[in-house]
């Protein structure tokens, strides 16, 4: 058992760090996969420089949840690129996380909430999503 410099466990994430910190991506995500199972979220921009992250995902474990944030304002081309990415690489669990109706409505009626405040309009459309997905899970990756 691992243990720091205050003679206690070292918590799993701190662990798994220690040990795979000079490992393969391919293997940190198998660790990971293997420590916290369905337990276990991706967060993905699906942009180019997650592509690889998603391919390793869907190789390893294709039902992985995936977690993509739709604030609302993105543009048609970038959704049908998020669809067609997770379907080329056989992910069958993305979640399209989205600011809630009654949320935008209060706080960003006029949909313009970016052109005058953008950490309020991020925090509408993208941590506060963000935080009610993630609430499910016990660890996730980036």
């Amino acid at each position: 058992m691992a243990y720091d410099n205050l003679d206690y466990p070292l918590p799993l994430a701190a662990r798994l760090d220690a040990e795979l910190r000079h490992a393969q991506p391919s293997t940190i995500l198998a660790a990971a996969i293997e420590n916290f199972g369905d337990r276990l979220a991706l967060v993905s921009s699906f942009g180019a420089e997650s592509a690889v992250l998603l391919h390793l995902a869907a190789q390893l474990k294709p039902d992985i949840p995936v977690l993509f944030l739709d604030t609302g304002m993105l543009f048609g081309q970038t959704l049908d690129y998020r669809k067609q990415l997770a379907e080329r690489l056989g992910l069958t669990n993305v979640r399209d996380l989205r600011p809630h109706y009654h949320d935008l409505a209060t706080a960003d009626p006029q949909a313009n909430l970016w052109q005058t405040d953008t950490d309020a309009c991020c925090n509408i459309r993208k941590v506060v999503p963000l935080d009610r997905a993630i609430a499910e899970f016990d660890a996730w990756i980036t």
